[in-house]
């Protein structure tokens, strides 16, 4: 794994949304938060920080558990397996999304998806998002941003630490 391209990677999309980045976490599948960023990190109110990045860090925990019940979820019903990302569109105009990547050795994206779908969700870095959709034009967001991140996600752990 590339830290600094993973750190690249984080500022990119984050210069690319904007204000319309509530949070976002890139993390282990036990929790473990390697980069970081809220709504809050310029705020005044130390209160507000504290109680913000509290927050954040128990979403981190509970999202990485939601995220390997989901799959095992779908392995067990037969569905298709959970894939490169997902989105949970929320009330007053959020969404949420969780990016999945193996942490493994230049894989192309056909061996990446039949990874995905093979491996347990614990040998994964996920990379979750909140948005105000208010605030970034949809099409950017699918067609160019979401792509963007998971090829630069993907690439950043390609990087052999020899």
């Amino acid at each position: 794994m590339d830290i600094t391209k993973l750190q690249q990677s984080f500022d990119t999309f984050k210069l690319s949304l904007g204000k319309a980045l509530i949070f976002s976490d890139i993390f282990t599948a036990d929790g473990l938060s390697l980069l970081s960023h809220n709504l809050f990190d310029d705020a005044s109110f130390d209160d507000a920080k504290d109680a913000n990045l509290n927050h954040q860090a128990i979403s981190v925990a509970l999202f990485s558990e939601v995220s390997a019940k989901l799959k095992k979820t779908l392995d067990y019903s037969g569905f298709p397996s959970l894939g490169r990302y997902y989105l949970l569109k929320l009330q007053d105009q959020k969404l949420f999304g969780v990016m999945r990547a193996p942490i493994t050795s230049g894989l192309a994206l056909q061996q990446l998806d039949a990874t995905l779908a093979k491996n347990d969700i614990e040998d994964d870095i996920m990379w979750s998002f909140l948005l105000d959709m208010r605030y970034v034009n949809l099409g950017l967001f699918y067609s160019i941003i979401l792509p963007k991140a998971l090829a630069s996600l993907r690439e950043a752990l390609a990087e052999d630490l020899a």
